[in-house]
């Protein structure tokens, strides 16, 4: 693959879930069918040289459980409205269009009020991490 590369988002494909209903996400890893409802497309070439770059597609009423990457993240949320939370926070509802920020290692959660399309790009391999110690009430 050349250095550029230009194509429609609609043109890579979903991944496609495992017998169980979790999803294995390149630079992410196992996603439990339990955390995750909804699609996800791949638009990087490896889990190890990136670029890891997704668009999320998820139904209303899916919640976003308090987690936190291993890298900075920048979010373009494309279509939709969620309502954000982060720990010792008031939520905040946003609509589309909107783009967010988070650095590596900050916890956030969402919670999708419309059926909702979401662009998220991270500057290195992303991880995803459950934030245990940290649950709110829906």
């Amino acid at each position: 693959m050349s250095a550029v590369a230009i194509r429609r988002i609609e043109d890579y494909p979903l991944l496609v879930p495992e017998p169980d209903g979790s999803l294995d996400v390149p630079g992410v890893g196992l996603i439990s069918a339990d955390k995750l409802a909804g699609q996800v497309r791949w638009l990087g070439r490896s889990s190890e040289d990136g670029p890891w770059a997704y668009v999320n597609y998820f139904p209303r009423g899916h919640v976003i459980p308090f987690h936190f990457h291993d890298a900075n993240r920048s979010e373009i949320l494309l279509s939709g409205a969620i309502l954000w939370h982060e720990p010792g926070v008031d939520p905040v509802r946003y609509e589309a269009p909107a783009f967010s920020y988070v650095e590596a290692k900050n916890t956030y959660g969402y919670d999708v009020l419309e059926d909702s399309e979401i662009l998220v790009q991270f500057d290195g391999p992303p991880m995803l991490n459950w934030d245990s110690k940290r649950s709110r009430q829906l």
